[in-house]
Parts: C-alpha cells; structure tokens; sequence
C-alpha cells in the first residue's frame, strides 16, 4: 500500500478468472459493456473476440481495461472492432489476428504498466499473420510499447488517420514478412528511445524484414 500503510481498513479488489470474455460465436454484437479485471498470463488476452475463426461480428463502443496481461484479442475473419477503449492493461491493449478485418477508432491508451520487455511484446497492440486488413483511426498514447506493431507475416494492411504519440519503441513497427502494406496519413509525435536498444528505435516508424510497402 501507498506509504507503507497496513491494510486493515482498506479495500482490496482481486481477480479470480482468467477471462472476461471468449466470443466463439460468428455473427454476434457485443456493444457497450466494461471488461475489467482478470488475472490473465502473457499472450492470453483476457477479452477474446473472434476465437477459434469466428466470423461477422461487431465488437464497438466497449472497453477493456486493468487486465493483468493483455486486453483484448481481437481476431477471426470479417469483423469489425470499432469506437472501443482499450487501456490501463499490464501488458499490452491489442493483440489482432485474421483476414478482412476493419479496426476502426479505437483508443489503446497506457498499457503496459507491468513493464514488459517492449521488444518482445507489449504496448498499444500487436498484430501477427494477419491479412487484407484495415487499421483506421487508431489512437495509441502514452504506451510503455509500440503504438501499432505488425509482426510476423502480416500482407495486405492498410493503416491510416491514427494518432500514435508518446508510445516507446516505435510509433509503428513492421518486421518480419510485413508484405503490400500502406501507411497513409498518420500523426506520430513524441516516440522515446528504450534503454539499451539501437538508435534506429525510437522513431516514428520503423521497418525491419519488411518489403513491397508504401
């Protein structure tokens, strides 16, 4: 407790499940619900939307917050995540996977509050073997990570009209088979450079193993 002070006479809230949410189900809406609290481990997202292939569904105007790991999962085939509040989670706000997503306005704000190593996978989101996809409009702020990370054979992402600012690393980071992506329109301000990385880190965009990308 703050101040060394005894916890007699104070609240302590603790979490007992590991997930809030596992959508299995194809053509479902999910709108405007809180998902707090999870004792989660790292990569098992404690809000997982599109599981297991999933397909059709909306997930908007929700928020999900404090897990102890990662936020939200956001995966499947044709679904939409949009106007939701990602923040305040110990590992990172996103993790996305599929083909024919659209994640629009979206807010992943202050995430990685445990200090995860952000060279392995923390911060605003992280998206792998995804394709044919559109981030729209993200605002990742103020995440001890990446802002918006594609790794691991990601082809055919467009990422356009977000707002990616004091986010460690890199505003956006795409490595490994990043392929036939376009990056279009975006702010990226006030990137800060992790202790003991290269220098080609801390900057608004960076490319690695990434080719064929405008």
């Amino acid at each position: 407790f703050p101040n060394n002070a005894p916890p007699t006479g104070n609240t302590v809230e603790i979490a007992t499940r590991q997930h809030a949410l596992q959508d299995y189900a194809s053509y479902t809406v999910i709108n405007g619900l809180t998902f707090r609290y999870a004792c989660n481990v790292c990569q098992d997202l404690m809000v997982q939307v599109g599981y297991n292939g999933a397909q059709h569904i909306l997930f908007e105007n929700n928020t999900v917050e404090w897990a102890n790991a990662g936020g939200l999962y956001a995966v499947g085939s044709y679904n939409t995540f949009s106007n939701n509040l990602v923040r305040y989670n110990g590992q990172m706000g996103f993790s996305g996977s599929g083909s024919f997503q659209l994640w629009v306005d979206n807010q992943s704000l202050s995430n990685n509050w445990k200090l995860y190593n952000p060279g392995w996978e923390a911060g605003g989101g992280k998206w792998a073997w995804t394709y044919n996809s559109t981030i729209r409009g993200q605002q990742a702020t103020c995440n001890n990570g990446v802002g918006i990370w594609l790794d691991m054979t990601n082809f055919n992402i467009l990422v356009e009209r977000c707002l990616l600012c004091s986010n460690w690393v890199a505003g956006i980071l795409a490595e490994e088979y990043a392929i036939g992506f376009t990056v279009q329109n975006n702010v990226i301000c006030g990137t800060q450079m992790f202790p003991g990385y290269s220098p080609k880190y801390g900057s608004g965009i960076t490319m690695l193993d990434a080719s064929n990308n405008n």
